[in-house]
């Protein structure tokens, strides 16, 4: 049972890191896109 528990643990550890790490990609790309004016072109492109 605590094996099972540990075993969550860690997925779920490994799935935070993982949309944190998308998230902080997203948090760029808008970066990006608010640095040029032409933003929306930019995000079409994406």
């Amino acid at each position: 049972m605590m094996l099972k528990r540990k075993l969550q643990k860690k997925l779920y550890l490994k799935a935070l890191s993982i949309a944190y790490l998308n998230f902080t990609v997203l948090i760029c790309k808008f970066k990006l896109v608010f640095n040029k004016n032409s933003g929306l072109i930019f995000l079409i492109n994406v």
